[in-house]
Order: C-alpha cells, then sequence, then structure tokens
C-alpha cells in the first residue's frame, strides 16, 4: 500500500490514535532475504515450553546445528511481545536420530489455523517461489498436539503431495536449506518478497477456474460455524444495493475463492482472515475494513496494509455493549457516525434513513443480549473476555449507549487511594494494638512482682489498718 501520511481518509475510528501509533510502527523490510544451507543440521519436532504462559502454546525445538545450536523456529515476533505459536529455542538432541542423504528446504512451521497458515506458516515459502524449478523437498514442523493442516495453499501453489512433507521424529538432513523469513506479524514487519508465494497462488487461480465479471464484492463471516455477532446481514444488503457480490469464501473452494478476490477491484469485509486475503488481490484495489471490535489494533492487518499496495481503508462498523475479544468476538453491525464520515469521505451516496438515522433499534439490542449470554456460556469462549472486570462492563456500556470513554485511570486512582487509606487505618490499629498488648504484659508482670504481693499483703494487716486509725487521731 502507499504509506498514508494523512490517515484522516483512511481510517474512522474513536480508537484513532492508538491505531495511528501503531501504523507508525510498522515497517517494510528492505534489506535482501537470504537462505542458508546447513550440513548436517537437525529438525527437531515441536513441543511446549513449560516456563511461558500464553493463550494456546509456545514451543521449543526447530533447526539446530550439528553441534546442537539453535538456528530458527518460528518468529512471529523480533521483540519478546506475545510469544503464542512461537519457538525460539530448540532442546537437546536425541542420541537417537533419523538420517536422510538429502537436500531439502525448511519450509517452517504449519498451524492448525487457516488465518495463521497465510500469516506465519508460509513465511519461508518466498525461496522456493525463486527457485522452484530445483525441485527441492520442503519440510515442515507442526504445533504438538495439532493434526489439521491447511494444504490448500500448497496445492494452489501447484506442490503435489509428494513435493512436502511434516517432519514428527528428530531428523538430521546432510543439507537444510533455511529460508529468512519474510513475515514477522506482531513486530508488524515484513518484506516484499512475502507476497511472492501468494501471487503465484493467485494467478493459477486465475488460470483454473472461469473468469468472473464481478469488480466488487462483500466478503462476510456471517455463515461461519460458531456465531461471532449479530446482523451482519445489514452491511450485506447495504453493499448489495450497490452491486457488490455477497460471498461466504468457507462455502466455495479455496482457488475459487482466491479467484473472486484477486479479480475485484473494490473489496469490502469485517476485521479477521477475511481481511487478510488481501494479499491475494490486486495491488491497486480497494479495500474496506469493517472493524468487529474498535479497539484491537489487528497487528497483521497493519502490516499486511502497508506492504500490499491495495487503497485500504478501516472503518469502525460495530458496537460492543460487552466485552469481547478478537478472537471469537461478539458484536452489533450497525451503521455508526464513523461509518457516515467514511461514506461521506468516499463521496459514497446514502441516506439517513439507510443509516437508521444513527439509531439502534431496542430489539437489536435484545437479541444481542441473549446471543452473548449463550455465546460467552462456553467455557472455551468465557476464557477469552474473563480478564474483563466490572470497569471494562461500565466503559463498553458507557461506549456504546453515551458515545464516552471512561478513563480507567480516574477509577483506579479514586480506588487505590480507598485501599491506601484502608490500610494505613489498619497500621494505625495495629500499633495501638500492640501497644495496649505490651501494657497489659507490663501491667501484668507488676501483679506477678513479690514487690506488689508484699505491698498488697500489708495494706490488707493488722499493723495497717491501727497505723491508719493514729493517723486519723491526729489529723
Amino acid at each position: 500500500m502507499p504509506y498514508y501520511s494523512d490517515l484522516n481518509s483512511h481510517l474512522f475510528t474513536q480508537f484513532y490514535s492508538k491505531w495511528e501509533n501503531e501504523i507508525n510502527k510498522s515497517e517494510e523490510l528492505n534489506a535482501p532475504l537470504c537462505a542458508p544451507v546447513y550440513e548436517n543440521a537437525v529438525l527437531l519436532p515441536l513441543r511446549p515450553r513449560t516456563d511461558v504462559s500464553v493463550q494456546n502454546v509456545c514451543c521449543e525445538g526447530g533447526v539446530c546445528a550439528q553441534d546442537g545450536t539453535f538456528i530458527t523456529g518460528l518468529t512471529r515476533a523480533l521483540d519478546s511481545r506475545n510469544p503464542d505459536w512461537s519457538c525460539k529455542r530448540g532442546y537437546e538432541i536425541p542420541d537417537q536420530v533419523n538420517f536422510r542423504d538429502e537436500t531439502v528446504m525448511y519450509g517452517g512451521v504449519l498451524i492448525a489455523h487457516f488465518g495463521h497458515t497465510l500469516l506465519d506458516s508460509m513465511s519461508r515459502m518466498w525461496w522456493w517461489v525463486k527457485n522452484r524449478d530445483q525441485k527441492i523437498k520442503i519440510v515442515f514442523l507442526r504445533i504438538p498436539g495439532q493434526k489439521k493442516v491447511y494444504d490448500c495453499f500448497l496445492q494452489a501453489a501447484g506442490l503435489s503431495e509428494t513435493d512436502w512433507e511434516i517432519i514428527d521424529e528428530p531428523t538430521r538432513f546432510s543439507k537444510l536449506i533455511v529460508p529468512d523469513e519474510a513475515m514477522f506479524a506482531v513486530s508488524m514487519k515484513a518484506h516484499k518478497d512475502w507476497l511472492l508465494f501468494f501471487d503465484l497462488i493467485s494467478e493459477s487461480a486465475k488460470k483454473k477456474c472461469r473468469p468472473n465479471t464481478y469488480k466488487k464484492i462483500y466478503l462476510t463471516r456471517r455463515q461461519l460455524p460458531e456465531s461471532e455477532g449479530v446482523n451482519e446481514e445489514y452491511y450485506e444488503d447495504f453493499y448489495a444495493q450497490r452491486g457488490y457480490k455477497i460471498i461466504a469464501p468457507e462455502t466455495l473452494p479455496f482457488e475459487e475463492q482466491i479467484n473472486y478476490i484477486s479479480n475485484a477491484e473494490e473489496i469490502v469485509c469485517p476485521m479477521g482472515t477475511l481481511s487478510h486475503f488481501a494479499v491475494f488481490a490486486q495491488h491497486d484495489a480497494k479495500l474496506t475494513i469493517l472493524l468487529r471490535v474498535a479497539s484491537s489494533t489487528i497487528l497483521p492487518q497493519i502490516i499486511i496494509n502497508r506492504i500490499c499496495s491495495n487503497n485500504w481503508y478501516i472503518v469502525e462498523a460495530c458496537v460492543t455493549p460487552l466485552p469481547t475479544s478478537h478472537s471469537h468476538s461478539f458484536s452489533i453491525y450497525a451503521p455508526t457516525k464513523y461509518f457516515r464520515s467514511y461514506l461521506d469521505s468516499r463521496n459514497i451516496p446514502y441516506s439517513m434513513e439507510e443509516l437508521w438515522d444513527l439509531q439502534i433499534p431496542d430489539a437489536l439490542y435484545v437479541d444481542y443480549f441473549r446471543k452473548y449470554t449463550d455465546a460467552y456460556s462456553q467455557p472455551k469462549r468465557f476464557k477469552l473476555i474473563k480478564k474483563a472486570d466490572m470497569f471494562d462492563v461500565l466503559n463498553s456500556l458507557n461506549r456504546t449507549f453515551s458515545d464516552r470513554s471512561l478513563s480507567r485511570n480516574d477509577f483506579e486512582t479514586d480506588y487505590e487511594t480507598v485501599k491506601a487509606n484502608n490500610r494505613a487505618l489498619r497500621q494505625d490499629l495495629n500499633t495501638a494494638r500492640n501497644k495496649l498488648y505490651r501494657a497489659e504484659k507490663e501491667l501484668a508482670q507488676i501483679y506477678n512482682s513479690k514487690a506488689w504481693k508484699c505491698i498488697t499483703r500489708y495494706r490488707h494487716s493488722l499493723v495497717y489498718k491501727l497505723f491508719q486509725r493514729i493517723a486519723h487521731l491526729f489529723r
């Protein structure tokens, strides 16, 4: 994409500053990519690390040199951010290792998630595109415990089942070619050569599929098996009335999906894997991304937008009355003032009636709350929002119904002040209790002393009483 110095005409959200900050961190890598060859290197199947706690898994294993030195695995971030799925260290090479006298290419780590396969697993395939005439076999690793493989990418690029292999046992190869990674999705850094593999797939799909005449398409999530919100049909209808073809990609063969996208001049879709499909689009296509969770800045999409040449727009097109997450999000698709600003900016005609006068019907809220309750009553989805607290709930409700965001700082400052005051009072009370305890202890020691007992006995003796009487007579 062109790098926009003025984001105002491309970014339409209440979280503009947050998005702008992340966009300015993104970087296109320009240094030439390399593919060093290692002799007798070992491929170690991945296994979970026990010293890192993440939502899914952080691994160890990968490619190790002959002497056991770790070379590479899967580097989603160049720093320590979000180690989920990554592999940045090896482990001791076992005594028993298979040996294969072959020259192979390390393809990376296959992840049983369509979007992550696209983003992370194909990061080294640029080298194969440039050298595919050499017919070198590609070897992959996979995330431990995962069996599903999205090999549709490999098939669409023209690879047969014998051209690639997943290694599940420690294996030493006589020569192992290890191409550099061209995408670091979490760090928002990528090399243009990352797109070579997807360009090849696009060209292949165009040749295999019938030409289509749809230049404007809307990619919907509404037919996914697990509901991720309510009322996406609003945007389907809005764009269908403007000549867009509505497509649910998962209902079509993979190469047909790519054919639709690579031929389109304008693409509209919700944020997520569908927007990552931009890698298959024409380099001057217009891509409108509808935010499902406006506060979630999706870092991989930012770098995709940067290295692709498509003309992108990011639009806050949903409301989220209750806390949700990017993964398995749950929102209300509805016209917002940000969507209206986007339409005005692009000179797209509309009526306020079409935009519901920017008022969401109460019945839609009722439907949302009911389906939200059902969705997050599932333990596997609840874990995605379990860190949200009452402030998050209150803030979400305020953004939805009062169009304002609350400052957690204000609430936490008051709360922390109360806690500090309570701590001080408890300390004062404990100090007083300690003083009273010491005084009682000292008094008990006096009562138990011989001197006190003598005084007590004397006061009750006849001599004491006699002196008292004599003293009384002389007064």
